[in-house]
């Protein structure tokens, strides 16, 4: 099946970049779609592969070019934890808000993955902190949700909602439902209220009973 891959995009993919120099000075186009839109840059970016990046970005390539489900390379960067390919891209004038179809952010992925480095440069490039998914989670409940102490501790200094979020429940009701104790403590220090109930009318603490997390409850509960 013809996918329309070229070799300048086989070179970006798979890091090779003498071969990627040579193609691109003899007239190789960096921004080729395959048949899913993927571009050189694009596999390039989600690889890792800084030095085609570059070569990439100095060649011309678009860096605002997306997949069908509208990821971006710095997206795709942020996903694979590669903060150097993300800093290039960045500086290259890519979109930190630029969102994949379900209203992900580069920041949202990068929080949801537990990739520090990335989610702190991005907020240093302007990321919005409370840019949600469209089920109302933002990068803060994400990476409360799974645990990710680093991620909560980039996120607090930039002031993300605290609040119950669309989806029915706070950053904190998630950090207790899964029993992360210190993501609820580092919440509960930036200023979490832990009387807040969720959709169902539980607070964090009751959430953190209910799902068998008895030491949480217990603290936090007499955080009250």
């Amino acid at each position: 099946m013809h996918t329309g891959a070229t070799p300048v995009f086989f070179a970006a993919q798979a890091g090779h970049v003498e071969v990627l120099r040579a193609l691109l000075r003899h007239g190789g186009r960096p921004d080729t779609p395959t048949t899913d839109g993927a571009t050189a840059l694009l596999v390039a970016s989600q690889g890792g592969h800084t030095v085609c990046v570059r070569e990439l970005l100095q060649a011309g390539a678009a860096v605002s070019a997306r997949m069908k489900d509208r990821s971006t390379a710095l997206f795709l960067a942020a996903q694979n934890g590669h903060h150097e390919v993300a800093a290039l891209l960045t500086d290259a004038g890519a979109d930190p808000d630029q969102a994949r179809v379900d209203g992900a952010t580069p920041l949202w992925i990068a929080a949801q993955l537990g990739h520090s480095r990335v989610v702190e440069h991005l907020l240093r490039a302007g990321a919005a902190v409370d840019s949600p998914r469209h089920d109302g989670a933002t990068a803060l409940f994400k990476a409360a949700h799974k645990g990710h102490e680093e991620v909560v501790r980039a996120l607090l200094p930039h002031s993300p909602c605290l609040s119950v979020l669309p989806n029915g429940e706070s950053a904190l009701h998630a950090a207790a439902m899964f029993g992360h104790t210190t993501c609820a403590e580092l919440l509960v220090s930036a200023g979490s209220r832990i009387e807040l109930r969720n959709a169902e009318g539980l607070t964090p603490g009751e959430l953190a009973l209910q799902a068998g997390y008895e030491r949480l409850a217990t603290a936090l509960e007499r955080r009250r």
